[in-house]
């Protein structure tokens, strides 16, 4: 019986980070750039929350957390990291059309 899935299997050959670079690379620069803009934008966002919250020391708070929940919640971060590559990819890609 044949596999009907076997394009869509090669289509995800790879890891969501592998292809979200892919993705990038080969896609419209200009729709490219304005992702990554929005993602650079929420992550200054998120920086002056943090600093709001703990102060002008939060880089070694966000350093210190890095070292220590990366191991406690590797498997969340890994997925919700997935996750991202993922949506990511697929807004590049929708708008690519």
């Amino acid at each position: 019986m044949m596999n009907l899935f076997n394009d869509v299997d090669d289509f995800l050959h790879g890891n969501p980070e592998e292809k979200f670079f892919e993705t990038v690379f080969h896609a419209n620069r200009d729709i490219v750039s304005m992702e990554l803009a929005k993602i650079l934008k929420s992550f200054v966002v998120m920086e002056l929350l943090l600093e709001e919250k703990v102060g002008d020391n939060y880089e070694k708070l966000v350093a210190d957390l890095l070292n220590n929940f990366d191991s406690e919640k590797a498997d969340e971060i890994e997925m919700r990291l997935k996750n991202l590559y993922i949506e990511k990819m697929g807004v590049i890609l929708s708008q690519s059309e």
